[in-house]
């Protein structure tokens, strides 16, 4: 747990310095979302895989990845709610519905 934590700050620092000296380039964007799909933060993954997206809107491989993060999150996101109420998935599922999700 420890090691998986340190490995995760590891990847934040050195990505997020990569960025802040050579600037964002779609190849720092996509390699930084690609580890951070690994080490499960699928979150920040989403969002750098959609910035690197926005930089190369034509890459295959960007797309690829954006699907596959989203796909992991809504699979993390139905494991979560299993052992929840159905009073908390209604509310959940409500709160969807209100901001426009289908």
């Amino acid at each position: 747990m420890l090691k998986q934590a340190i490995m995760k700050d590891a990847v934040r620092k050195y990505y997020v310095q990569a960025l802040d000296v050579n600037g964002s380039t779609f190849q720092k964007r996509f390699n930084f979302a690609q580890s951070l799909e690994v080490i499960g933060q699928y979150c920040e993954a989403y969002a750098q895989a959609k910035a690197a997206l926005e930089i190369l809107p034509t890459s295959g491989q960007a797309a690829a990845l954006l699907e596959s993060i989203s796909a992991k999150m809504i699979e993390e996101m139905w494991a979560d709610m299993e052992n929840n109420s159905e009073k908390d998935l209604t509310r959940m599922c409500m709160m969807n519905f209100a901001a426009g999700v289908r």
